[in-house]
């Protein structure tokens, strides 16, 4: 049960560590959803973004898997990371100094899992990937929705001011399979999180 409380809930969210602060009216607007969907954001299944003066509420991650798992049309998920490059061999003690070879490492690239799942992806599935570039960002972004086939991919570049790494901002463009390229504003990572989830929903087939 979500309380009415919506000076508590408030203050709850600023804890939150929120871009902006909410008015009374987006907490009471926060805790409206909450109790009609049954959601409790102290366990941290729905959360509150503001960037700026855009405004989002996210469901968390589990909680959405969990109902969407109520309705027996989700057939699986996945997410997954991997580096593309490897190193080659792997000591199995420690090099000593002097030792032939120092001076050297090898590197093998990784198996391609996103291609490989393009290869197997059925009409009824959805795959999108990311791609962080730092030169060619369109050109490179759109060989990589295409040879991997994807349905869209979700392109940063770390020429933007505020996006990447080391920061709590990011900036995106998404490509999708169409030839369509929507772009959005810097905005806190949690917000670009709700841009690509929205995206996803748009694309998303009436049936699992």
């Amino acid at each position: 049960h979500v309380s009415n409380d919506i000076e508590k809930i408030g203050t709850y969210l600023e804890t939150m560590n929120l871009s902006g602060k909410l008015t009374k009216s987006e907490v009471q607007q926060f805790v409206e959803i909450s109790q009609a969907f049954g959601l409790n954001p102290f366990k941290r299944e729905i959360y509150a973004s503001k960037f700026g003066d855009k405004f989002s509420i996210i469901v968390g991650f589990e909680t959405y898997i969990k109902r969407a798992e109520r309705t027996g049309k989700l057939s699986g998920w996945s997410v997954t990371t991997f580096g593309d490059i490897n190193r080659q061999n792997v000591a199995d003690s420690k090099i000593k100094k002097g030792a032939s070879g120092i001076n050297e490492i090898s590197l093998e690239e990784t198996p391609d899992i996103l291609a490989s799942l393009g290869k197997l992806k059925s009409k009824k599935q959805i795959l999108a990937g990311f791609a962080l570039e730092t030169n060619n960002e369109i050109a490179n972004a759109k060989t990589k929705l295409e040879s991997k086939n994807l349905d869209f991919i979700v392109l940063n570049s770390l020429k933007d001011f505020g996006a990447g790494f080391g920061t709590d901002t990011n900036k995106i463009s998404i490509l999708t399979n169409e030839g369509k390229t929507i772009n959005f504003e810097l905005k806190s990572k949690s917000a670009v999180a709700n841009d690509i989830a929205d995206h996803l929903v748009t694309i998303s087939p009436n049936e699992a």
